[in-house]
């Protein structure tokens, strides 16, 4: 079982990187894409995957690894997300989300 604390952390860091990952998602939508728009996106998946294995939660890992494997292969091409991508990352993160306050609420 996992420490109450280490628990804690992780939803606390999971809402707030949510609620980055939206407005990252948002400015995606009204500008143009940079670089470091994916690279941020790249770095909070990947945290998903890792962090919510590591604290029992695989639907948020799994969630979190789609994500990435999304925001590698924009790196790997060096396209730039158009708003169909945009839209997948949102879907995607609306689950991620709702996953999230699911996990929270049956934490022990």
């Amino acid at each position: 079982m996992m420490n109450k604390q280490l628990v804690d952390l992780f939803f606390s860091q999971a809402k707030r990187y949510c609620q980055e990952t939206e407005d990252c998602l948002n400015h995606m939508k009204s500008a143009a894409t940079q670089p470091d728009d994916v690279e941020e996106m790249i770095h909070r998946f990947h945290w998903f995957a890792g962090a919510g294995g590591t604290c029992g939660y695989p639907t948020i890992s799994k969630l979190g690894r789609a994500c990435e494997r999304i925001c590698l292969s924009v790196k790997k091409h060096e396209t730039t997300p158009d708003t169909r991508m945009i839209s997948a990352w949102q879907t995607l993160l609306d689950r991620l989300k709702a996953e999230v306050e699911s996990a929270e609420s049956n934490k022990c």
